[in-house]
């Protein structure tokens, strides 16, 4: 079976209702201001009228603002209650697809020979790498969007995910990088041998960690 190497956002069940409310509340609170302003200017903003339209409109417009308020502190509770279980999710999500990546790379060169090892690095390095590049940028991608979609404002938690769960990024090994630094080190140890010992080394080439 192939592998899809990029990772998806998780849906946010617990959100989907109170966000269709708060979807609803907005679009009458822009409604509401929208009818009262209509009528201030047909009327004039200083009539008699207009003031008392104004006056009704204005306190429909508060009690469903603080509606609204109240709203969106459930979600905030909501939200600190599950975000670590998503971003989780999506961690392991990632933490599966590095695996199976890795794991292609090793069926491709562990216990190989050293001509088929440096063959295969020409061609299969290059591409595994792109792939992980992609890997990385999807799971950055659904990271954020996830942090989106979370609503997540507390500056302590989003400097702790940009630290423990973003990827990439300077002095950042991935697991398929780690790994090439391995075959690449195990090459230039052996190549360096076989030149020593003029064409006859005297061990038989293997990947060391």
């Amino acid at each position: 079976m192939t592998v899809e190497y990029t990772v998806t956002t998780p849906e946010v069940k617990e959100l989907k209702e109170i966000d269709i409310n708060i979807n609803e509340l907005e679009k009458e609170l822009d409604s509401l201001v929208e009818k009262r302003d209509k009528k201030a200017s047909a009327k004039g903003k200083y009539s008699l009228e207009t003031f008392k339209a104004n006056k009704e409109a204005n306190k429909d417009i508060e009690d469903l603002e603080k509606v609204i308020a109240e709203a969106y502190q459930e979600r905030a509770e909501i939200t600190n209650s599950i975000y670590l279980n998503y971003i989780n999710q999506l961690k392991n999500e990632i933490n599966r697809k590095e695996a199976a990546l890795l794991s292609e790379a090793k069926e491709l060169f562990d216990n190989k020979g050293f001509a088929e090892v440096t063959a295969l690095l020409g061609t299969e390095t290059t591409r595994l790498l792109q792939l992980n590049d992609q890997l990385i940028k999807s799971h950055n991608s659904s990271m954020k969007q996830l942090i989106d979609v979370l609503g997540i404002k507390n500056k302590n938690i989003l400097e702790r995910v940009q630290r423990e769960y973003y990827k990439g990024g300077w002095g950042y090994a991935s697991v398929l990088g780690s790994y090439f630094h391995d075959v690449k080190r195990s090459v230039s140890d052996y190549l360096d041998e076989i030149i020593r010992l003029n064409g006859m080394p005297n061990n038989k080439f293997e990947i060391k960690k």
